[in-house]
């Protein structure tokens, strides 16, 4: 960290502009810009900058110069302001102290290699607010496609290019260079054209160059003691390009893997092994264990490679990974004690000493979302805020109705875009309600959002299937009918709901109702892992192995405790399902609804069926055997052969519908089924639990909504519970299971007030007709409402279980769910 001095003093040591402080503070500026400039710095380098003035009340009202200053060039540094007795001159009334953040080159052959070499040394850069740069000299297409990624070796350079930069996006790496090297392998002589053939001092050039571009305080490369040619070449020319280029970093290191750790994951002696870099030439050990997460994550992103770390056990993993040794090479370090961080440090007096500080936000604003801004600008994220061209259609949920007016709107792309939305705002005094597609946006915007930031994960998307786990890991905001599309490939299906673009995390985190669920359970209970960024900014990744309490709470509790930017979930050994739909008009309801209540209690927990009571306007959008029709609908999966299914849905065939659609289907095509709106719609709607369905319970439904009536509601609904839904899943979180028999929802179109206000009397009305029968639960993914007691939705001591994990998370409360606790 380099410190720099500015005042309001011209090159001839004469005082500018006396006793006025806006000039003062004006010049100082400038003439700190052109000292960062000369030494090849930008306003966007600072780190923090102190404003030392003796006249702080003076200093104070002309503040807004450096905070638009600040804000013009980019710059975000922690800014302080400090009452001293006198300066430099008589007359001065303002000086300026500024330190820089520190820039970091790291050097490395092959896609990789920045993760698995140098990852925790890029996440404790980030982590420390220094800006970093990677130069990989390959593609690295040598390598092997990992079994099951469905790569061929012809794929390999610009599927391994793109990891590499999207590992080095988690790692909060600024920029990224490869060059045009080939892989040089590690078999025969190096083709020419490859790494370990090129001319070395062309190599060393081109090295140097950057040296010269970047302005490094700090180079790392690896030791190549693992016998890599590669490596050794990469290695090589970084040392050599400390004697030609026109800038010398402060310090150069190798990256090491200690020849003990070696030695116990090769099985050999360490006396004799000359793999590794021996343990007491190491000068830099840094801990990282808190990185962990972090470095798991950009190690995972390269999905062609299998890392070497699989292969060992835990405790060695966590030797190699939980600490980084590093040798410095320039200047030498020998003869002295470790270090204990690479990270390069200016101890000075300064005016640590001088007076009493103030110190105070950057930029120095009390406006939140001018704060907000300000510090997301360097990230890149998409911001929206009131007032923006963009504003409205960013806060415009797939509920139509729903009018959520946040104080603004960000929109990551990444999942460090992500981080500095979170860290951004809580800095800046908002909260941050999580949000993909906004179909359960009506409970949020239910509340005043004046004071949070809606963080929609729509643009945050991306699904990989591993056939050979049957698992899937789902990024942010992605729908379902891309995972289901997905597994399909490999012959398998997902625990999803009835419509195809819906998010999979709000889903699965509210836990989660499929067509498949009496036999196999909540959504959420096929979760066995999730990526969540917490209120610090903190990317972790919580299993029933690591961080076991905040998996837990998560499924169930999602929104609550972060933001979830990943989702690996079990898949179904399944490539078609037994599904699809039996319509008639609604004057035979009285005899349907009474066969179907019948029929449920007693066909087995392969069924899970729905029956809606449903009326359409007379649309011409609308299919003929929709349009204007009052209709009673059956519809749902059957997870047995044709000739059982057949057999269980005899019963209600025999009732002659006008429409029947139920036969083998793909499994994608379960999405279809239920008919949910294709595209955003404004609705409104009300649910309850029911514990049972007797004849009673069924004359109440058929009053309120059967032949005759008009209720203005587009449909009620019932869905069948039971089964595996019912039962507390081996493992669970905090939604293991939903106790009842059916699930009351029922839902109005509303695309004006007036019609959402009768909308929602309507579904209120059918739900207390049927309160007799109802529980005191509630289905997080049916309750549009905001639930006033979130204990509903939990077994009895769950809350106050989940509010205590939240504390530890979150403590100042940054995160709103839909529903919170």
């Amino acid at each position: 960290m380099t410190t720099h001095t500015a005042t309001p003093v011209d090159d001839a040591g004469r005082l500018l502009h006396a006793e006025d402080p806006a000039a003062h503070l004006a010049l100082a500026l400038a003439r700190l810009e052109d000292a960062l400039d000369r030494v090849g710095r930008a306003p966007a380098d600072l780190a923090a900058l102190t404003v030392r003035t003796t006249d702080p009340v003076a200093a104070s009202g002309v503040l807004d110069v450096l905070a638009e200053r600040l804000e013009a060039t980019g710059a975000t540094p922690c800014v302080a302001v400090r009452a001293v007795p006198g300066l430099d001159l008589p007359g001065m009334l303002v000086a300026l102290d500024a330190s820089t953040r520190p820039r970091l080159l790291v050097v490395v052959a092959h896609p990789d290699d920045e993760a698995f070499g140098c990852g925790s040394v890029l996440a404790h850069a980030s982590a420390h607010d220094v800006r970093t740069t990677v130069v990989c000299a390959t593609r690295g297409e040598l390598g092997d496609p990992a079994p099951g990624s469905g790569l061929t070796r012809a794929d390999l350079p610009a599927a391994r290019e793109r990891e590499l930069r999207d590992a080095c996006t988690l790692l909060g790496v600024e920029r990224v260079e490869v060059l045009d090297y080939a892989d040089s392998g590690v078999d025969g002589s190096p083709a020419p054209g490859s790494l370990a053939a090129a001319d070395p001092a062309g190599l060393r050039d081109r090295v140097a160059a950057f040296y010269d571009d970047v302005r490094p305080d700090v180079v790392v490369t690896l030791d190549a003691s693992d016998g890599h040619r590669d490596h050794a070449t990469v290695r090589d020319a970084v040392l050599a390009a400390l004697d030609t280029a026109a800038h010398r970093p402060g310090a150069t290191y190798l990256s090491c893997l200690a020849r003990s750790l070696m030695a116990d994951f090769a099985g050999v002696d360490p006396g004799t092994t000359r793999l590794g870099t021996p343990d007491a030439d190491i000068t830099t050990y840094v801990d990282v264990e808190d990185l962990l997460d972090q470095r798991w994550q950009a190690i995972r992103t390269h999905a062609s490679q299998v890392p070497p770390f699989d292969a060992m056990d835990k405790a060695l993993q966590h030797g190699f990974l939980a600490v980084d040794r590093l040798l410095r090479v320039d200047p030498p370090w020998a003869g002295r004690p470790p270090e204990t961080t690479w990270i390069p440090r200016t101890t000075t007096d300064g005016t640590t000493h001088e007076g009493t500080s103030m110190t105070l936000s950057t930029p120095l604003h009390t406006d939140p979302t001018v704060i907000l801004r300000a510090r997301l600008g360097a990230s890149g994220c998409e911001l929206h805020l009131p007032g923006d061209p963009g504003y409205d259609a960013a806060r415009t949920p797939w509920n139509l109705a729903a009018q959520q007016r946040p104080a603004a709107v960000a929109v990551p792309r990444s999942v460090p875009e992500v981080q500095a939305v979170v860290t951004a705002a809580a800095a800046a005094g908002l909260r941050v309600a999580p949000q993909s597609t906004g179909h359960g946006a009506a409970a949020l915007a239910e509340t005043s959002l004046g004071d949070t930031v809606v963080l929609r994960l729509s643009e945050l998307t991306g699904v990989v299937v591993d056939p050979a786990t049957r698992t899937a890991r789902i990024v942010g905001g992605t729908l379902w009918q891309d995972v289901a599309v997905a597994a399909a490939e490999h012959g398998l299906a997902a625990l999803h709901g009835s419509a195809p673009d819906v998010a999979v995390a709000g889903y699965a985190l509210g836990g989660g109702l499929s067509f498949y669920g009496r036999q196999h359970g909540l959504a959420a209970s096929s979760i066995t892992a999730v990526e969540v960024v917490t209120a610090d900014g903190s990317l972790l990744r919580a299993s029933a192995e690591e961080h076991a309490e905040l998996f837990w709470a998560v499924r169930g509790a999602g929104g609550n405790l972060g933001v979830v930017v990943a989702i690996e979930l079990s898949l179904l050994e399944l490539t078609d399902v037994y599904a699809g739909m039996l319509l008639w008009d609604r004057e035979r309801a009285p005899e349907v609804v009474r066969a179907w209540a019948a029929w449920t209690r007693t066909v087995p927990e392969s069924v899970t069926t729905s029956l809606r009571v449903m009326s359409f306007p007379p649309l011409p959008e609308l299919p003929p055997f929709l349009s204007g029709r009052d209709l009673v609908v059956v519809d749902g999966a059957v997870l047995e052969d044709d000739e059982r299914a057949a057999e269980l849905l005899a019963p209600l065939q025999a009732l002659a519908p006008e429409m029947d659609t139920f036969g083998r289907i793909p499994a994608p095509a379960l999405l279809s089924v239920h008919m949910d709106p294709p595209g955003p719609s404004p609705a409104v709607s009300d649910h309850a639990v029911l514990d049972a369905l007797p004849e009673a319970a069924v004359e109440e439904l058929l009053r309120v909504v059967g032949p005759g009536t008009r209720t203005g509601l587009t449909f009620a609904e019932l869905r069948h519970l039971g089964g595996a839904l019912s039962r507390p899943a081996p493992g669970g979180g905090v939604l293991a299971s939903l106790p009842g028999a059916y699930a009351l929802f029922c839902v109005a179109i509303a695309p004006t007030p007036a019609l959402a206000e009768a909308g929602s009397a309507a579904a209120a009305s059918v739900v207390a007709a049927l309160a007799p029968w109802s529980s005191d639960r509630c289905v997080l993914n049916f309750a549009d409402r905001r639930v006033a007691d979130a204990s509903a939705a939990f077994e009895p001591g769950v809350r106050e279980r989940v509010c205590g994990i939240r504390a530890s998370v979150d403590p100042a409360g940054v995160f709103r769910a839909n529903h919170e606790l």
